[in-house]
């Protein structure tokens, strides 16, 4: 039984590591929305975990533009 719960955390670890990684190499861009379906504000989140870059009005309406990868 303890070799199961061994494996299976085993796993879990490098199922969180490989997602952790995978984020620190992704870079996206949003854009906020007003109620009336306008853009008025934009947020970039550059890879390697460095500051975001928000520009305009930040509001709820918040809609993922494009996402890819750093090389």
């Amino acid at each position: 039984m303890n070799i199961k719960k061994g494996l299976v955390a085993l796993i879990t670890t490098a199922a969180i590591s490989t997602a952790v990684q995978a984020a620190y190499w992704e870079f996206s861009i949003y854009a906020y929305l007003d109620s009336n379906g306008v853009q008025v504000g934009t947020q970039y989140i550059p890879c390697f975990n460095r500051t975001s870059v928000t520009q305009g009005t930040v509001t709820n309406n918040k809609v993922l533009v494009e996402r890819g990868t750093c090389k």
